[in-house]
């Protein structure tokens, strides 16, 4: 498939298959309780792996499943007004530590 027609399917995705891009590797030590890899959710505690970010952890704040993209605590630059923004990780750069506290879901 050509390049183009993946991201176009990618982009056009519904939101079941969307959610997918969520999935993020499991660190060894919590492997046997989730499995390879899971869904990352609000709360749980992640380290980016690649990027000028990379060895840096903190606490998921936001998801954006538009673009598989997370927000992560402490992740943050200053944007041409000076305001402190969080910096878009790709979900597919980050591994999780720790599950967040359990809210009933």
């Amino acid at each position: 498939m050509h390049r183009s027609k993946v991201r176009k399917m990618l982009y056009n995705a519904p939101i079941h298959i969307r959610n997918k891009f969520l999935n993020v590797p499991v660190d060894k030590a919590l492997v046997d309780k989730f499995g390879k890899t899971t869904r990352v959710r609000i709360g749980d505690v992640v380290r980016i792996m690649r990027g000028d970010f990379a060895k840096k952890e903190g606490k998921v704040v936001e998801l954006n499943t538009k673009r598989g993209t997370v927000h992560i605590e402490g992740v943050v630059r200053k944007n041409a007004s000076g305001k402190e923004i969080y910096v878009p990780i790709h979900a597919s750069k980050i591994m999780l530590i720790k599950r967040g506290e359990d809210n009933g879901k």
